[in-house]
C-alpha cells in the first residue's frame, strides 16, 4: 500500500508539473542592446506560473540591472525568451526605444502586443516583458470546446458620405471579433485586424473626406472563449459614392468620376450607394 500511495503521489505531481507554465528569458542591463543580444551579467531568469496565474513584471528602467529575487520579477530589456514548459504561455510585451512588435504578437492594444509562446519556442526579442499568463489546460474530465463558428448575417452599407457600417449576428461563446478592412481605416492597421469584444455587433469604417477609395472590402472572424478561431468570412464589398451621385474621386477636369458600382449603375443626385443586392443591384439613400 505504501508503494501504491507513493506512485500515485508521483503521478499526481508529474501531472501538476505538466500543467504549469515555465519561461526562461535573458535580459540586457541597458536599453541599447540589439535584438536577441543579452548584455550584462543578469544571466538566464526563470518564471514559473500555475494554471490560471498571471504575473505582472516590473519594467521600470531604474531597476534594469536587478535580477529576480523570488518576490520581485523584472521584465525590462528582454532579448531572448524561451518556453521551457509543456503549456503555451500568453505574454504581453512593449517594444523598447529601437524595437518593433515581435512576430509572436497576434494582437496589438495601444503600445502593448499580446502573443503566445508555444512549448519549446525560443524568440530573439527587443522588448520589455510586461505580463505573463498561464492558461488553464484542458483535462480529460472537461471535454474540449468545439471550434467556434464564423459570424453570420453579414451586412455592409454606406450609412453617410463619411462612414460605412458593418453588421453581423452574434456568435455564441465569442470572446472577441477580428475585423479586417482593405484599405485599412488607419495606417497602423495595415494587415492587422481591429479587435472588438464579444458583445460587438457592428463596426464603422470612416471614409476619408478627401480622396476616398472607390470601394471597401472587409472580412471577419470570431475568437471563442477557448481561444479557437473561426473561418474568416467576407462582407459584401461596398462601392463608395459621395452625395450627388458622383463617385469618390474626381477626373482631370474636376468633375465627379463614375461611381464604382456594378454595371456603371449610379444613384440619383443627392444620394449615395448604401449597399448591393445578391443580384448586383445597388441601393441608394440620401444623407442622414
Amino acid at each position: 500500500m505504501k508503494y501504491v500511495v507513493t506512485f500515485l503521489l508521483c503521478a499526481f505531481s508529474a501531472a501538476a508539473l505538466a500543467q504549469e507554465c515555465r519561461i526562461e528569458y535573458q535580459r540586457a542591463d541597458n536599453m541599447w542592446a540589439h535584438l536577441g543580444r543579452p548584455d550584462g551579467a543578469l544571466g538566464t531568469e526563470t518564471l514559473t506560473l500555475k494554471p490560471g496565474e498571471r504575473k505582472v513584471l516590473i519594467t521600470d528602467w531604474k531597476y534594469e540591472k536587478q535580477k529576480n529575487d523570488g518576490t520581485n520579477y523584472y521584465g525590462s530589456h528582454v532579448r531572448i525568451m524561451r518556453n521551457a514548459g509543456q503549456q503555451p504561455v500568453e505574454v504581453v510585451v512593449v517594444p523598447g526605444a529601437m524595437g518593433a512588435m515581435p512576430r509572436l504578437v497576434n494582437r496589438v492594444d495601444g503600445n502593448r502586443g499580446v502573443g503566445t509562446l508555444k512549448p519549446g519556442q525560443s524568440e530573439p526579442l527587443q522588448v520589455d516583458l510586461a505580463e505573463a499568463f498561464c492558461p488553464v489546460a484542458a483535462t480529460t474530465a472537461t471535454p474540449a470546446q468545439p471550434g467556434i463558428t464564423p459570424p453570420t448575417g453579414l451586412m455592409a452599407r454606406q450609412n453617410s458620405p463619411h462612414d460605412i457600417v458593418l453588421n453581423w449576428q452574434p456568435v455564441p461563446n465569442a470572446r472577441e471579433y477580428r475585423v479586417y478592412v482593405s484599405p485599412p481605416p488607419q495606417p497602423h492597421l495595415q494587415g492587422k485586424p481591429a479587435v472588438l469584444s464579444g458583445s460587438g455587433r457592428h463596426f464603422v469604417i470612416t471614409i476619408p473626406r478627401s480622396n476616398p477609395p472607390p470601394a471597401y472590402s472587409a472580412s471577419i472572424e470570431a475568437v471563442g472563449q477557448d481561444g479557437s478561431v473561426s473561418q474568416r468570412v467576407p462582407f459584401p464589398t461596398v462601392p463608395v459614392q459621395v452625395a450627388g451621385g458622383g463617385g469618390p474621386a474626381t477626373g482631370p477636369s474636376g468633375s465627379p468620376s463614375t461611381p464604382a458600382s456594378p454595371g456603371g449603375q449610379q444613384c440619383p443626385p443627392g444620394q449615395f450607394v448604401t449597399g448591393i443586392s445578391a443580384s448586383g443591384q445597388i441601393t441608394c439613400a440620401a444623407p442622414r
